[in-house]
């Protein structure tokens, strides 16, 4: 039976599920999130961690920019049908410094992170296989 290993969405609030693994990592020094789980997945910001984790960027890394540049990417704004949640420019800027030129394909184990067009309805999942 796979193993998968999703994360939530909820903006900054990916800091706990940042902080939960993190424990996991501490707690049992042989695991290797990668290497255990075969599909790791998440939504929203889930899969800012998802993917940072299919890369084998430190889950340190993830916990201190996520306090450092949590105010400046996940702000109010103003109720919106069609208005995202999040400084769309700083978000950008915030995941090419993380992923530099990363590619799906390069991640080191199965990672899938699904999407949604809201105007069209559709979604698409992005796959690493």
């Amino acid at each position: 039976m796979p193993k998968i290993l999703s994360i939530d969405g909820g903006g900054v609030r990916g800091i706990f599920p940042l902080t939960i693994l993190k424990s996991i990592q501490n707690d049992f020094k042989e695991i290797d999130f990668c290497r255990d789980f075969d599909v790791i997945s998440g939504t929203s910001t889930g899969s800012i961690i998802a993917a940072g984790i299919a890369f084998n960027i430190e889950l340190d890394l993830l916990i201190g920019l996520y306090k450092k540049l949590s105010e400046n990417i996940f702000t109010k704004s103003t109720f919106g049908l069609l208005k995202s949640k999040f400084e769309i420019k700083k978000l950008d800027s915030y995941l090419k410094e993380l992923f530099k030129e990363a590619k799906m394909q390069d991640a080191k184990t199965n990672l899938i992170i699904p999407t949604t067009n809201i105007i069209f309805s559709k979604i698409k999942f992005f796959k690493s296989f």
